[in-house]
């Protein structure tokens, strides 16, 4: 049976997509000698000079990079000059060697220099070479860059985790333009700063949702597409782009004139909806929970299109049929399975328009969803996208060949585990027969089915644990959407999960009765939502310890941070800028942040609470006069040239102290006076992975906190899509703290840019087992995670057995 199977792949033969990029080396970095090495790298921030390979490592050559992470180092970083037009390029690949993940970086950047800023962003390592593979949705914004247009320098970086002494080597950087290109709404980051990061999240979602359907894409910027970017391509798909330009709008007509394809997503210029043959209509915010529940689908004309797609949005931008063949096709529905007549989804020979951003619900679906919508416009992507659901099998869990997850299945002797394979089985060969007759569609979705069955047949195969913590955190006070707490938690239980963290309190706004901070309007009508948990963790068995996200504003209704503004209480940057955190030194702010906390282990049978956010925003706060006087008054010294001579003069380590000793002396008040209240509450916090890093970058010196008995547990957030970086960065944090206290290391199972599988979710539960960790917490009890990662791991991670 099992060579059966495994010829089914072996048999596959498709064509390579004719939709493929073009590329073009950059940099190969093989040099004849150090002093070749070394006249176009220049070492930055005292950095050690690069070398050059005097032999291949490991089958290849490179620059090789000295990393000295010791003493008061923050990373270690060269910088190659360059003069480069970038404006086409919408991926970069290139190649990292890392010989001891554990003792480099807590982690690395790559970086294009332009004027005077950077585009940059960050990746992950495992031991040995890896290819990294970037599009310019992942790079973000330091400084004013001029645009990729001109880039002058390129940087690379690898950041201190702890002190060592070791090296990396970096080769091959090339850079690609697609026919098909997602579009970053970059415009937006030069005037509304808090919508940037959805923006770029939105971006980096469609990315991954295209990478998950093997449909070869890059990614650009709206100042690229002003530039002509889109000229000779197939596809753009607008992501998120609320602040799209009039030249922009003009670069999509001509695109489309000329015969390229577009989709947009919940903003669009009105040119842009012209030229779909569309025309605005109203913003509509949702009336009533789950009004916009799930979008309901014409398949009439597209091919392999679902009747419906979850989504649960919470406001539209209604549009309507304005020109030849434009019509709607999908229609929002409410949470009782109600049509509501307004328009979701509207396409033409053009493109398609969305009235709301993508969401990460029913993942499956919005797969379906989007592939019908492409291979509509542009019927190439079918063969390698049904290439990609037939292969898929080869990776489940920590295996990377269908032979090697085969046999642990049949080894398992677990009987469920023999029935879902067998089920994979017959499905699979249903796709292979399928797919030999180009019927594309039915070959995916036989092939779909067959990976879920091979994930449950690994799934099922997996053994439990007992005496563990098994955790969740829940970002919404609310918790699940479209259950109460009590059905969200008796989820929870019956997946064979102890314990839920509820966010239920940050800085400046409540989700209980709090006589000390402001308390959300909707309690009015939804009731006080701690008590709501606490009453379902008692009914169910599962421990609930509340959640606050500390001194962050970010959204605290107008007036209360108003008035902290005006009462110098917020955080200022080093150019006197507002930062919409409080200040941590201010002690009406050490008050407010105390006493709310403890307000809650007073009034609530909670089980503990749960510190997030301990820690300032990063190097840029705080820096007001408030902190220059208390500062001042500790040292007994007077700051003249403030605050440069604590950014990077010599009072620069004091300051960094400063910092540290005033997020701790939360920490420790807190705990301390919980524990007289309730001797038996547990203290906790949701900490960074990249310890010591994070204590001169943030404030949080939280192995500082274990070694002085303030937590009982701690949760770094361990979140990567990467299990062996994941597994690098708990080894690493098990050295630092000894297993002095019981660590639980955090899963990111759903966040912006990736969404873990329950296969993949018990890899890495499995890990954190194999290192003798006490437990786990998922990021974030969603939808997602109680349709299709809970049952997974109550078959076998998580089971009662």
């Amino acid at each position: 049976m099992l060579n059966r199977f495994v010829t089914i792949f072996a048999s596959l033969q498709f064509l390579a997509p004719i939709y493929g990029a073009e590329r073009t080396l950059v940099a190969s970095c093989d040099y004849a000698d150090d002093a070749a090495a070394r006249a176009v790298w220049t070492p930055v921030e005292g950095s050690l000079p690069v070398e050059a390979m005097a032999e291949p490592l490991a089958g290849r050559t490179g620059v090789r990079m000295p990393c000295d992470m010791t003493g008061d180092r923050r990373r270690a970083a060269w910088d190659l000059s360059v003069d480069l037009e970038l404006t086409r390029a919408d991926r970069f690949s290139f190649w990292v060697y890392v010989d001891n993940p554990s003792k480099m970086a807590g982690h690395y950047s790559l970086y294009f220099g332009s004027g005077e800023g950077w585009y940059g962003a960050t990746f992950s390592v495992e031991k040995g070479w890896k290819q990294i593979v970037l599009d310019k949705s992942a790079f973000g914004v330091e400084g004013a860059p001029t645009g990729w247009r001109r880039i002058q320098r390129i940087r690379v970086s690898s950041w201190k985790s702890q002190d060592a002494v070791t090296f990396m080597a970096f080769s091959d950087l090339e850079s690609f333009q697609s026919p098909i290109v997602v579009i970053v709404g970059d415009l937006t980051f030069r005037v509304n700063e808090r919508e940037a990061a959805g923006v770029k999240s939105q971006a980096q979602r469609m990315s991954e949702l295209l990478k998950s359907l093997d449909i070869e894409a890059g990614a650009i910027g709206d100042t690229d597409v002003e530039s002509g970017a889109l000229e000779g391509r197939k596809m753009a798909l607008f992501a998120y782009s609320p602040n799209m330009s009039d030249r922009e709008a003009v670069a999509v007509e001509q695109f489309v004139n000329a015969g390229g394809k577009v989709m947009a997503f919940y903003s669009a210029h009105p040119r842009f909806l012209s030229a779909l043959g569309l025309q605005a209509t109203k913003w509509v915010a949702r009336e009533y929970e789950g009004q916009f529940a799930s979008i309901h689908l014409d398949t009439t004309g597209f091919t392999g299109m679902p009747p419906s797609v979850q989504q649960n949005s919470w406001n539209i931008n209604g549009v309507r049929p304005a020109g030849e063949n434009a019509r709607i096709l999908g229609e929002w529905f409410n949470a009782k399975g109600e049509a509501t007549g307004l328009p979701a989804l509207a396409v033409s020979d053009t493109g398609a328009f969305m009235t709301h951003i993508l969401l990460s619900e029913d993942s499956a679906g919005k797969q379906q969803m989007m592939l019908s919508l492409l291979g509509h416009f542009l019927p190439e992507v079918w063969p390698g996208a049904t290439e990609r659901a037939l292969t898929s099998n080869e990776k489940v869990g920590h295996f990377t060949s269908l032979e090697s997850v085969t046999a642990f299945i049949r080894e398992s002797g677990v009987a469920a585990a023999a029935q879902h394979l067998y089920d994979a089985e017959r499905l699979m060969r249903e796709a292979k027969q399928a797919a030999d007759t180009k019927r594309y569609p039915e070959a995916i979705a036989a092939a779909r089915k067959g990976r879920e069955a091979l994930v449950a047949a690994y799934c099922a195969a997996q053994k439990s644990r007992s005496n563990e913590l098994r955790a969740v955190w829940c970002h919404s006070a609310f918790g699940v959407t479209g259950m109460t707490w009590d059905e969200a938690v008796k989820a929870l239980a019956d997946g064979g999960f102890n314990a839920v963290v509820p966010n239920s309190l940050w800085a400046g706004r409540a989700w209980y009765r709090s006589s000390l901070l402001p308390v959300d309007e909707s309690l009015a009508v939804k009731g006080d939502q701690i008590a709501e948990c606490v009453a379902a963790g008692q009914k169910h068995g599962v421990q609930v310890y509340v959640w606050k996200v500390n001194w962050n504003l970010s959204n605290a209704p107008k007036e209360f941070l108003q008035r902290m503004r005006s009462e110098g209480r917020t955080q200022k940057d080093p150019k006197g800028g507002d930062i919409d955190w409080l200040c941590p030194s201010h002690p009406a702010n050490f008050e407010l942040e105390r006493d709310s906390m403890l307000e809650v282990a007073r009034n609530y049978a909670v089980d503990g609470l749960h510190f997030d956010y301990i820690r300032y925003p990063g190097s840029n706060g705080c820096y007001c006069d408030g902190c220059r006087e208390r500062f001042q008054q500790q040292l007994g010294v007077t700051v003249a040239d403030w605050p440069r001579d604590v950014i990077d003069g010599s009072l620069k380590p004091k300051y960094l102290e400063f910092r540290c000793d005033n997020i701790t002396r939360l920490v420790k008040a807190v705990s301390e006076e919980a524990h007289r209240l309730k001797p038996g509450i547990k203290i906790s916090a949701a900490v960074f992975s990249n310890w010591p890093g994070c204590r001169d970058g943030a404030g949080q010196d939280w192995v500082g906190w274990i070694e002085k008995g303030y937590l009982d547990f701690v949760c770094p957030m361990n979140y990567t899509n990467s299990a062996p970086t994941f597994e690098t960065m708990i080894s690493s944090q098990l050295e630092a703290t000894q297993h002095r206290i019981p660590f639980v290391p955090g899963i990111g199972v759903t966040l912006g840019s990736w969404t873990l599988a329950a296969d993949e979710v018990a890899w890495q539960i499995n890990l954190a087992r194999q290192h003798q960790c006490d437990g786990f917490i998922l990021f974030n009890y969603s939808p997602h995670v109680v349709t299709d990662v809970l049952p997974g791991l109550r078959a076998g991670v998580t089971s009662r057995n």
